[in-house]
């Protein structure tokens, strides 16, 4: 199977970098900034403004690939015999047939500002330490177009039935997810994420020295695919 990217966001920087690019955002307006400090009442009044500024962003669609992919398969029929006690398998003659079917995968990311609550924030009398949500992904289109897939059949087989097509078209999608690590979508998204934050945090008055945004953790392959909204695949 041959598969092509396209990327629709500028290459950024690694996750392991996000403090430091919070930290050069923000010092940029730091002139125009105060240090922020409180404790009691203050602190927690001053926590419950931030958690509503930050929850307010809703969804931030942060990073999207475009993917087009090309589905290959072929088969034929096999014969076996059996002579002396041994079988024998070979091709039947006119047997074979191929197919390639085309299909387009958007995936995109986002961070739910939404799920931002006071469990997020650690807040000190000197520090601010923010916790952002984890990010997801959807695939938001797979499309198939159904004039562009190619067909070969040898005089002796039928042409590929709807199911088998739709069952190809399936496996095509499902190798786009498996591998969803490779499109970075999720270290984007958590990187767009900090940059939308951090002017709310100077407008708030903290200073990028007392700050720190971090998220919960790094995930694997594996944990990404548990966050991907996959809807069904449609037909041109």
């Amino acid at each position: 199977m041959r598969e092509r990217r396209q990327r629709c966001l500028p290459k950024s920087l690694y996750i392991s970098a996000l403090a430091l690019v919070f930290v050069c955002f923000v010092a940029s307006c730091s002139s125009c900034s105060q240090e922020h400090a409180s404790s009691g009442s203050d602190q927690a009044d001053t926590v419950a403004v931030l958690v509503n500024r930050i929850s307010r962003q809703s969804r931030l669609y942060t990073a999207e690939y475009r993917i087009h992919k090309i589905i290959t398969h072929t088969d034929d029929k096999r014969m076996e015999v059996t002579a002396l006690g041994t079988k024998y398998s070979f091709k039947a003659p006119f047997s074979e047939r191929a197919i390639a079917i085309p299909i387009d995968v958007t995936l995109k990311a986002y961070v739910d500002m939404g799920e931002f609550t006071d469990l997020h924030v650690m807040r000190t009398d000197s520090s601010l330490h923010i916790i952002l949500p984890d990010p997801h992904i959807v695939l938001t289109a797979s499309k198939v177009d159904q004039h562009a897939i190619r067909q070969y059949n040898d005089i002796g087989r039928a042409s590929f039935s709807d199911k088998e097509i739709s069952r190809f078209q399936q496996l095509g999608t499902d190798s786009i997810v498996f591998h969803i690590g490779r499109y970075r979508l999720a270290e984007e998204a958590r990187q767009s994420a900090v940059r939308v934050i951090a002017p709310l945090l100077t407008q708030l008055g903290y200073n990028a020295r007392n700050v720190t945004i971090s998220f919960r953790k790094n995930f694997s392959d594996e944990e990404l695919r548990q966050f991907i909204e996959t809807p069904e695949i449609t037909k041109d």
